[in-house]
């Protein structure tokens, strides 16, 4: 698979599809809610327990773009969620204040309607209306609306469902390969959290949206899946690698490269760009930027910035986990590392930066995904 400079600006292009959608469908509803300003979805991550921004209508806001917060922290969400009704806040200011209620207040928003959207009985996320004006909305005007909700509900799941079809497959795919399983499911975790650091923190300059940072996150965790047709003898091997070895080890990128195909194929998704996004992640994380990476030794603006990104987060996981074969560096030493790894070309300077600039949180996740104890024996 070649990447030329053109697919990658296509991609680039294209990240902010979704936004551009719910813009479009916005403007459909203002005929019937005029004072409506803004739309946007909050997409609940079941695992983290937060709500994280996910698409938005408007490109203006900057302060709200890649926004958490966990939902214990918006109890006034809580019943809309039970009773599966929409909440209108009337008047934003009289609310419990939080980081997320005083950053809509900076936008200036002053009123707003919550609906929980949901895909057969689980909770996925919140659709926000938002106006500039106090009392901009009435239970009348949302009932009128709703065949718009409806098909902004439908945009935006189809979007999330294809993404969750290829990771289901996935994920699949490996609890048929419990070997791997075990040994890479702290690492799939540490890498995805680094993956998001790096990615947030890089949003401004590559003006990525929060659909891409959220795709990019979840499908980092299988930048290796090619492994699971590695050998369980040298995949858990105590020693260090052969040379031979490490070429055989390598040759993962290609098996990973051969069943994402498989999953997109069966998903009938070959254009989509969440599966372009997928591949390149999938093909491209060890290539450096000296041209000295695998398996295609691509260098410079040919590498993808998604590849680029978790390239350094997978890196960093390996340098700062211990082996029998060697010591974990700490996160200081690891970043010097990645330091000269810029110094020689291979990696990008912005991605390293974000990494060293979040310290205190690499630290976190390294206690709470810690690597298995190599004295537990043999997987």
């Amino acid at each position: 698979m070649e990447v030329t400079t053109r697919e990658v600006e296509a991609n680039v292009t294209c990240q902010h599809l979704l936004n551009r959608q719910l813009a479009s469908i916005q403007e459909r509803i203002k005929v019937h809610l005029p004072k409506l300003d803004k739309v946007c979805f909050a997409l609940y991550d079941t695992r983290e327990h937060l709500l994280r921004s996910y698409a938005d209508s408007s490109s203006l806001s900057l302060s709200l773009i890649h926004y958490e917060a966990p939902l214990s922290s918006l109890p006034y969400l809580k019943k809309c969620i039970e009773n599966r009704t929409a909440t209108i806040l009337s008047d934003i200011e009289s609310l419990h204040p939080s980081p997320y209620i005083s950053s809509l207040i900076e936008d200036g928003f002053q009123s707003s309607v919550a609906i929980p959207t949901f895909i057969g009985h689980q909770f996925r996320g919140f659709v926000f209306l938002n106006s500039h004006q106090k009392d901009a909305f009435c239970h009348s005007g949302i009932e009128l609306v709703k065949p718009y909700l409806n098909m902004l509900e439908a945009t935006i799941f189809s979007e999330y469902q294809l993404v969750h079809r290829l990771v289901d497959k996935a994920n699949k795919l490996i609890a048929r390969s419990p070997v791997y399983q075990r040994e890479s499911i702290s690492h799939k975790q540490r890498v995805s959290s680094y993956t998001n650091i790096i990615a947030l923190e890089l949003a401004d300059r590559y003006d990525f949206d929060d659909e891409f940072v959220e795709h990019l996150t979840l499908f980092s965790q299988y930048h290796d899946l090619g492994k699971v047709k590695i050998s369980p003898e040298l995949l858990c091997k105590q020693q260090a690698l052969t040379t031979e070895e490490i070429t055989k080890l390598r040759g993962h990128i290609l098996y990973g490269e051969e069943l994402v195909e498989e999953f997109i194929e069966e998903c009938d998704a070959s254009e989509h760009r969440s599966a372009q996004l997928l591949r390149e992640v999938i093909s491209f994380h060890y290539e450096f930027l000296d041209g000295s990476g695998y398996p295609r030794q691509l260098s410079g603006g040919a590498i993808p910035i998604s590849a680029r990104i978790v390239c350094v987060a997978n890196i960093f996981d390996a340098l700062t986990t211990h082996k029998p074969y060697k010591q974990a560096c700490s996160v200081p030493y690891a970043l010097l590392e990645l330091e000269k790894m810029v110094y020689d070309n291979k990696l990008d300077a912005d991605c390293v930066n974000a990494l060293r600039d979040r310290q205190h949180q690499l630290k976190a996740i390294i206690h709470r995904y810690p690597e298995r104890d190599p004295l537990e024996g043999p997987y």
